[in-house]
């Protein structure tokens, strides 16, 4: 539930940090590079992992102080722990950029007949992507629905010819 939360709250802090770092005309560059950080990473830590596996796993179990006998599994996560906290200090570098509408009011709240209005006018969008979720937690029970808009439109719109959902 942690990672959820992180995640969750990492994109819209990271966005609203690099938003008051840059200048417009280079914002979209930085976002880049902060998107980009996701498929540079999931490259990488198969290879990287790969790596620290084949050194930590030739050993066997470790005797480590204050720790006792660590299995070599435990030895991996004990690493990952520790380039973690060695990235700590290079995130305290890091400053609060000063807030350009820091002192504007924001809106307190939408009227729900604008809200309601929005969802219906954006009725599909809404209803593919529910539909796309519901069928990727339930196992996929048609994964053909999530990849062609057809049978998505289909769906959403009650003409679904497919196994029951």
């Amino acid at each position: 539930m942690g990672v959820g939360i992180g995640e969750a709250t990492l994109s819209p802090a990271a966005y609203s940090l690099i938003s008051d770092y840059f200048p417009p005309r280079r914002r979209a560059s930085a976002l880049g590079i902060y998107n980009m950080g996701i498929y540079v990473g999931s490259g990488i830590a198969p290879v990287l992992g790969g790596i620290v596996t084949g050194i930590v796993t030739r050993h066997g179990d470790y005797a480590i102080p204050l720790l006792g006998t660590v299995r070599s599994w435990q030895v991996i996560l004990l690493v990952i722990g520790v380039v973690g906290v060695l990235v700590v200090p290079i995130m305290l570098t890091v400053r609060e950029p000063a807030r350009p509408n820091a002192g504007r009011r924001a809106a307190t709240s939408i009227p729900l007949g604008e809200v309601v209005a929005y969802v219906r006018q954006n009725f599909a969008t809404y209803s593919r992507h529910n539909l796309v979720v519901l069928e990727l937690r339930h196992g996929g029970v048609a994964p053909d629905v999530c990849h062609s808009p057809v049978a998505l439109d289909s769906v959403a719109h009650g003409r679904h010819d497919g196994p029951p959902l």
